[in-house]
């Protein structure tokens, strides 16, 4: 594998199963000497190594196989050695969703995929706007979320897990409306260790009215660039 691309900072990210992804590779920066790497035999464990490139500008880094079967699953590059965030989520989905209709492999794959210090799941809106299809209670969504907080715990990089509910919102829900499943987060962060549950609605917004004035809202649940802004200040400064 080989990449160029601009940035001071590369971390290689790579997949260990021992038994079946185990051996040695190596890898160079700009051409010059190889350096190997080797697997410590951990089971089905993401593992990353960051790389100072010395300068911020264009490198290429080449990863070769030396011994054995490597599974790579890329490379960050990134101007500082601060935090990076990587974005899995798909729009329009729900907790089912995630926690019962995609395989096991793809869940595996998103939520053990990245090597992740902390892993954000936001999910709610969608399961109360359609229960009625999907007969996603409460209760229901909480089920479907422990199922995805065990799969990040499984992640060995994962030093913590945040629950965020989705922002306050002018629409209807029946039975059951919005509200009713941001309590189940906090429900999952008292009974799980190392889980953490975050009100942003009671930090930034409890209504919608208060929000779309604020200008935070594009629609009716979606934020605006400043509304994701006001929330990423809140999460940063945790």
């Amino acid at each position: 594998c080989t990449w160029t691309m601009t940035g001071r900072y590369c971390t290689l990210m790579w997949w260990e199963n021992s038994g079946t992804y185990t051996g040695t590779w190596s890898y160079s920066i700009d051409g010059g000497a190889a350096i190997n790497v080797t697997s410590t035999g951990l089971t089905d464990s993401f593992r990353t190594l960051k790389i100072d490139l010395g300068t911020y500008a264009s490198h290429t880094v080449t990863v070769a196989r030396v011994t054995g079967s490597i599974c790579m699953s890329g490379a960050l590059f990134t101007p500082g050695a601060g935090v990076s965030t990587v974005r899995c989520g798909v729009g329009g989905t729900h907790s089912n969703d995630w926690a019962t209709t995609i395989t096991a492999r793809a869940r595996r794959a998103t939520f053990r995929g990245f090597a992740a210090g902390l892993q954000i799941i936001r999910l709610g809106h969608n399961d109360a706007a359609l229960q009625g299809t999907t007969g996603t209670t409460p209760t229901g969504f909480k089920t479907n979320i422990q199922t995805l907080i065990t799969e990040a715990t499984l992640n060995s990089n994962t030093k913590a897990i945040l629950l965020l509910p989705d922002p306050p919102t002018r629409a209807t829900a029946t039975p059951f409306d919005y509200p009713s499943y941001w309590p189940k987060l906090a429900e999952l962060a008292a009974e799980n260790s190392n889980v953490a549950y975050l009100d942003l609605n009671s930090v930034l917004n409890a209504t919608y009215t208060s929000g779309n004035t604020a200008g935070w809202y594009r629609d009716q649940v979606h934020r605006t660039a400043s509304g994701y802004q006001a929330e990423a200040k809140v999460i940063a400064d945790l």
